[in-house]
């Protein structure tokens, strides 16, 4: 599965990183919010995450369009 991550700094900067691989929306959830390194993203593309109060993850197909699942909820 890829997903674009989203993510707003605490100077309200927002920060992108495009089509990031992994098994499911849950491990990728997992890895930034127990990080042990405090870094997210590629070298071109780094997150401080001490600096984030927010992130959004958006599942998109492998060309990085968004996948519209109608009867997902977040409970």
């Amino acid at each position: 599965m890829f997903f674009d991550v989203y993510f707003k700094s605490v100077n309200g900067q927002e920060i992108r990183v495009d089509k990031v691989e992994r098994e499911t929306m849950d491990e990728l959830s997992t890895e930034i919010t127990h990080s042990n390194i405090n870094w997210f993203g590629s070298e071109s593309q780094k997150v401080n995450l001490n600096n984030v109060i927010e992130f959004r993850l958006i599942e998109v197909d492998k060309d990085g369009f968004a996948i519209d699942r109608p009867d997902f909820q977040i409970l």
